[in-house]
């Protein structure tokens, strides 16, 4: 009997040890997952990016741009903050042509994906000159043409102050030189975080 309650005793206390080093390895997991460093940033995908062709001319040519930014739930909190002002810009051959207006958000939810939309003009005097008679070229031999973007986040990673800047894949436009149209990108552009910035 004197056996039986021994084995018993040490059985519970295996047991209990076991329960304990799996918490603690449970724990060190979740310590890990939440600490994060620079090469940690998530990507963003663009899942919608249009733009409105407002003038076009050999030598001008004004459009209206939006984005439809899907924030990935890692990135409200750890990275960038819960509420701020975050712009957009757009861009020719790596040239900003244009950039948005700072636009006030106030909803982000920490570890929730997210979707955020910005929009700007691009004006006539933005590609006056030889990025209008290039664009305009494009559109002529192809009826395609290729716009970049980046996006401006603020910063709420420890020790950090500013902004977070991501380039964006160049996404391709197919727009008819004879109309004034809508176009939509082809794709779905992923936004990298620009390291280097």
């Amino acid at each position: 009997m004197e056996d039986e309650k021994t084995e018993i005793r040490v059985m519970v206390l295996c047991f209990l040890f076991c329960l304990i080093f799996i918490g603690i390895i449970g724990r060190a997991s979740y310590v890990c997952n939440c600490v994060h460093t620079d090469h940690d940033v998530p990507d963003i995908t663009v899942p919608l990016m249009n733009i409105a062709v407002l003038n076009s001319t050999k030598t001008r040519f004004s459009a209206k741009w939006n984005l439809s930014i899907r924030v990935p739930n890692t990135l409200p909190g750890p990275f960038i903050c819960l509420q701020g002002d975050f712009q957009a810009s757009l861009l020719y051959k790596n040239i900003t042509i244009a950039t948005s207006p700072a636009k006030s958000y106030n909803n982000l939810q920490p570890y929730w994906a997210q979707l955020l939309k910005v929009s700007g003009v691009v004006s006539e005097e933005d590609t006056n000159g030889a990025i209008a008679k290039n664009i305009m070229g494009d559109i002529k031999e192809t009826n395609e043409v290729w716009f970049g973007s980046r996006l401006f986040f603020p910063d709420c990673r420890e020790m950090t102050t500013g902004m977070m800047s991501y380039t964006c894949d160049e996404a391709k436009f197919h727009i008819d030189s004879n109309s004034q149209i809508t176009a939509t990108a082809f794709g779905n552009p992923i936004c990298h975080y620009d390291y280097d910035h």
